[in-house]
């Protein structure tokens, strides 16, 4: 099974956190709404997956450490470790946030509010989703132009999850049911030329449901066997609440005729404020 490529990058890591926020209070574009504890539970159930995943690997690489396999090193397991670290962090910082938007202002955990960059968000995203992306036979590429040095991710990092759990899926979906194996997942991250910033994540995958629309983004609505149909709702409600924010979701113009026709999953948003400077285009 091909392993998920490591991804281009051509802008370097910073070292910030991601800051508390208030869990979303819509979360269909239906006007239908989850309750907080569902919402909480779907956004950590994302991340706790590929935790999950990356524990394994490490403990894997440590097991092997005598006679290593390929990719399964003291180093490798010491990175998959780092992964799962970040992803706890963050995992806090949503219950921390659940909590204080319930009012329990006093309950909080110990969480640092430095916020955390647009690029580096995408970049863990992308690290702890390579186990099962890897289990489908998925390659990630990843872009983050360096224009986007300094622009905080704010709330968007369990949309990021969300949009590339989603194409993984959607290439494991087209190897089920008869497709060839294996996949490319695309996502992408630069300026527009009128100021915003545009997150792109582009699959091979099955396509989306005939007549989806705006369907798709509806509280409760899935086409997964086990899907709980809040994932799309709660994403686009988190990037309405950015300004000028915007989630599409559509299906690919470029694979005619090919049984997969893949989907983009894109963002748009015009960030407030950019450390070191102002917003705009690079």
């Amino acid at each position: 099974m091909d392993q998920p490529h490591e991804p281009q990058r051509d802008q370097s890591r910073p070292g910030a956190r991601q800051a508390s926020r208030p869990l979303p209070r819509s979360a269909g574009a239906s006007g239908e709404s989850a309750d907080r504890l569902t919402i909480l539970a779907h956004e950590l159930g994302n991340i706790l997956d590929g935790s999950l995943r990356s524990l394994g690997l490490a403990q894997r690489a440590l097991d092997d450490a005598e006679q290593p396999r390929p990719g399964e090193t003291p180093d490798e397991a010491r990175r998959r470790l780092e992964i799962v670290r970040q992803s706890l962090h963050r995992m806090a910082e949503l219950v921390d946030a659940a909590m204080r938007a319930a009012g329990n202002g006093g309950a909080h955990l110990s969480v640092p509010a430095t916020p955390i960059e647009l690029g580096e968000a995408i970049f863990h995203a992308v690290d702890v989703l390579s186990p099962a992306a890897a289990e489908h036979g998925v390659k990630i590429n990843t872009i983050v132009s360096n224009g986007l040095c300094g622009v905080p991710a704010g709330t968007l990092y369990p949309v990021i999850v969300n949009g590339l759990t989603n194409a993984i899926e959607a290439i494991g979906a087209a190897a089920g049911s008869g497709g060839s194996g294996g996949g490319l997942v695309e996502i992408s991250a630069g300026w527009t030329e009128d100021g915003r910033v545009r997150l792109t994540i582009r699959d091979d995958g099955v396509g989306l449901p005939n007549a989806a629309t705006e369907t798709i983004f509806r509280f409760g609505f899935t086409t997964k066997r086990r899907g709980s149909g809040i994932g799309l709702a709660i994403a686009r409600s988190i990037v309405e609440e950015m300004p000028d924010g915007m989630l599409r979701l559509f299906g690919r113009t470029d694979r005619p005729g090919t049984g997969r026709p893949g989907a983009v999953f894109e963002v748009t948003f015009r960030p407030t404020a950019v450390a070191g400077g102002t917003a705009g285009a690079a």
